[in-house]
């Protein structure tokens, strides 16, 4: 088995792809549009969750990242 084919994706990932399969949608181009519409909405300040959880993310990095300089 490849190393793509390992990973599972979440339930609710595997779910949508079968709901939009089922109206003729294809899953990588309909996430694509979805992305880029919420990044726009990113960037003109609109999303304040996904700006929270971005900045989450990147700090978590951050520390994550600084505790494993110092403690090697």
């Amino acid at each position: 088995m490849s190393k793509k084919n390992s990973k599972s994706l979440p339930h609710e990932v595997e779910v949508a792809k079968k709901v939009l399969e089922a109206q003729g949608i294809n899953f990588k181009e309909w996430s694509s549009r979805v992305i880029a519409e919420r990044l726009i909405e990113f960037t003109q300040g609109m999303d304040e969750k996904w700006r929270e959880k971005t900045l989450q993310e990147e700090c978590y990095r951050l520390v994550i990242s600084e505790l494993d300089k110092r403690l090697s």
